[in-house]
């Protein structure tokens, strides 16, 4: 259908065409699994957790989006 109906003149056109994209893809997985690796071997090398401090947490989240706020009342 892609070579009767399509822009693809050949069936090995077609086929050299999905092998690039096959091609793309994988490469793009394997950048997203070796920034996956990284980002945990980062967490690892971080030390030990802390225990969080939510009321603070949330206190700051609160101020930030008054802030937010703030500024977009008056861009207007």
């Amino acid at each position: 259908e892609k070579v009767a109906n399509g822009p693809y003149a050949s069936p090995d056109e077609v086929i050299g065409k999905a092998l690039t994209l096959l091609d793309a893809y994988e490469a793009e997985q394997a950048e997203k699994l070796a920034w996956l690796k990284n980002a945990i071997q980062e967490g690892i090398d971080s030390g030990q957790p802390e225990p969080m401090d939510w009321d603070a947490f949330w206190e700051d989240a609160k101020k930030r989006t008054e802030i937010r706020q703030a500024l977009s009342d008056v861009a207007g």
